[in-house]
């Protein structure tokens, strides 16, 4: 019995700690399932919303998004189950009661009925509400109830996007009601019928009269139905005259939001957005580029157009009538297209504004990029276009952005990358990185350019100068912040890019400063040259001579070797292995012996002799490396050792200094 206890302990630990990760798991699954059925992708909804219900069993709303996603697949029987465990974990859940007294078809009074219908409706289970209000109008005993139920029947067929039936009951409503708020409601529904007829097969006169006779006879009508007639009619009345489509554009806001989510406002959203789209297109043709803007701002902001200098301020998007969720969404990213046309249309006429970049980038960041990748794909190329319209400011000196083109490229990089996770998307970042940088080359400002993306500085903390002694060496290099958190191959690209434009500004910096004659010139590592050894070393978890890093940084210490600025060469093999431990002893064994060989030859080449015993850097290095040495016959340091020493021994024999090959 014990043994069997202590099995069970560790078994209920391990449970309990994956808990937190499965239940985190479970609330994705819910926050996705809840995404899809908002965008009314039911199937991949009802998946995940399973597997949420499934994990989550006290969670009322995995059980009623669960229901719901049933519901309107129709899945009637399964909806039953969930909202009935609803009301086992919740029993005064107002939704879940309605749905459940509909499906159930309990004995209840009309009105009640209708209430069950109308909650369906909300639910957007059109095809169980049209089932629900059938049976009602086949029931009604009095005429005042069969018309509630036709108007209730054209509103649910409105929702659904069914035009021709819900024109059709609302009509007869407003022939044969004797209720005036009846009628009233009905002549809004027929309206917005109409309405979506028109915005798929083109407006005419007479569906436009029509309209408008209807809801002026309509009278005095509560909220929301009087926000719907007004969309009618401001619709119409841009829909006839499409000049009037920036006046109307900015009051579409509240009408639109009267609209609730389901079909017909998905419907609705799509073909309006093609109409004002196209309007403005046809402005900017017309070299309007202000009243483009009029139309298309207030599809996806409340408020005033941006004042052609807001490029590079906040711009807070709030509202807009086109919404976030279902088509709104696709919407919006349609319009940030059209916002990023503004710009280009500029840039055609050679206007000097990019606002409409700006804008665009505002509204695709204002989208929540885990639904999916668009509006990161739509930004990502918004951010190489802006390529094409850098050109050096006038009057522009070094330190100073070189564009504003340049500087809203940077922004948008630098935010993408925060929302970037494929590497494919990042390694095209890197090369808009790679191409700003460049272009700062070009304008002869390649330090500007590199801060751009990364800090060179001091242990101060402040900017490091370009060369500085020895015992100051080490300056610290930080990638800006949305940079730091990539890993694996885009990591390494972004660091060996980097590395290579910091290592070229350095081969440059090096030379200026051996141009001086200065007998002090390059005796320390410039900030540059560190900058770029420090990259490169970022490059691997561990530093490997056949790894295109160490051969990029080897190039650095050449470049030092070559001035015997030895203690430059030191420093920089620091930098490169440092963190790694045993292989800087190595390296640095390596280097000494690569430094006394290249010392010895120019000895040789004067005609002198070598020196009585080996330098002391040498032998300590030597020593340094033998103590890594385990006790015993074979191991792989001693066969590193053997062949570390092989070159300096086959040399000294064939130079007749066996007492140097045996003091190896």
């Amino acid at each position: 019995m014990k043994r069997r206890i202590f099995c069970v302990v560790p078994a209920m630990a391990l449970v309990l700690s994956l808990a937190p990760a499965a239940r985190a798991d479970a609330q994705a699954d819910l926050a996705a399932g809840n995404q899809a059925l908002a965008a009314g992708d039911l199937d991949k909804a009802l998946g995940l919303l399973t597997a949420a219900a499934q994990a989550l069993p006290q969670s009322v709303e995995a059980r009623a998004a669960l229901g719901q996603a049933q519901l309107r697949l129709g899945k009637l029987d399964d909806a039953m189950k969930s909202y009935q465990a609803v009301l086992a974990l919740s029993p005064q859940h107002a939704q879940a009661k309605r749905v459940v007294q509909a499906l159930k078809g309990e004995r209840a009074t009309f009105d009640q009925k209708l209430a069950y219908a109308n909650a369906l409706v909300e639910l957007q289970a059109y095809p169980a509400a049209r089932g629900v209000l059938a049976v009602m109008l086949s029931e009604a005993a009095e005429p005042s109830q069969r018309m509630a139920v036709r108007l209730a029947i054209a509103e649910c067929a409105l929702w659904a996007n069914v035009l021709p039936e819900c024109q059709a009951e609302a009509m007869r409503v407003v022939k044969e009601s004797g209720d005036p708020a009846q009628v009233a409601q009905a002549k809004v529904i027929a309206g917005l019928a109409m309405l979506g007829t028109a915005c798929n097969s083109g407006y005419s006169r007479a569906q436009a009269d029509q309209a408008a006779a209807l809801l002026k006879d309509a009278g005095p009508l509560p909220a929301p139905w009087n926000a719907r007639a007004e969309l009618v009619n401001l619709s119409f009345a841009a829909g006839m005259d499409p000049s009037k489509m920036p006046e109307v554009s900015a009051k579409l806001a509240g009408p639109v939001a009267s609209i609730p989510p389901g079909e017909f406002r998905d419907y609705l959203l799509s073909k309006l957005t093609q109409h004002y789209l196209t309007e403005a297109a046809r402005r900017l043709g017309l070299s309007d580029e202000a009243a483009a803007l009029a139309i298309l701002w207030p599809m996806v902001c409340d408020g005033a157009v941006p004042a052609a200098d807001a490029a590079l301020k906040p711009v807070a998007i709030k509202g807009g009538w086109l919404t976030r969720e279902g088509a709104g969404r696709t919407c919006r990213i349609q319009a940030a297209d059209a916002l990023a046309g503004v710009a280009r249309a500029e840039r055609a006429r050679r206007k000097a504004s990019l606002l409409g970049y700006w804008l665009a980038g505002a509204v695709l960041l204002d989208l929540d990029p885990a639904i999916d990748g668009v509006p990161n794909e739509r930004l990502a190329t918004v951010t190489g276009e802006l390529a094409d319209a850098s050109r050096p400011a006038d009057g522009r000196k070094a330190g100073e952005p070189l564009s504003l083109a340049d500087e809203i490229q940077r922004e948008f990089i630098l935010k993408l990358a925060s929302r970037t996770t494929e590497v494919s998307r990042r390694q095209s970042l890197i090369g808009l990185i790679e191409g700003q940088i460049a272009r700062y080359e070009q304008a002869g400002d390649a330090e500007t350019g590199i801060a751009r993306f990364v800090t060179i500085q001091g242990l101060a903390g402040a900017a490091a100068p370009a060369t500085q002694p020895a015992a100051s060496m080490v300056v610290t290099v930080n990638l800006a912040a949305s940079l730091t958190g990539w890993a694996g191959p885009a990591q390494q690209q972004l660091c060996s890019l980097l590395g290579q434009a910091c290592e070229r500004l350095g081969e440059k910096t090096f030379r200026q400063a051996a141009a001086t004659m200065d007998l002090a010139a390059n005796t320390a590592v410039n900030r540059f040259d560190q900058a770029a050894i420090i990259l490169y070393s970022r490059t691997l978890p561990r530093i490997d001579a056949a790894m295109p890093a160490f051969a990029m940084a080897q190039r650095i210490m050449d470049r030092y070797a070559g001035a015997s600025r030895w203690g430059a060469v030191e420093a920089a093999l620091a930098l490169l292995y440092a963190d790694q431990g045993e292989e800087a002893v190595w390296a640095k064994a390596n280097l000494m012996i690569r430094r006394t060989i290249i010392e010895e030859d120019k000895l040789l080449a004067a005609r002198k002799g070598l020196l009585e015993k080996l330098p002391a850097a040498l032998a300590a290095a030597l020593a340094e490396a033998r103590n890594l040495i385990p006790p015993g016959p074979e191991s792989a340091q001693r066969s590193r050792a053997i062949s570390l020493a092989q070159s300096l021994i086959s040399r000294y024999e064939a130079l007749d200094r066996a007492d140097l090959a045996e003091a190896e």
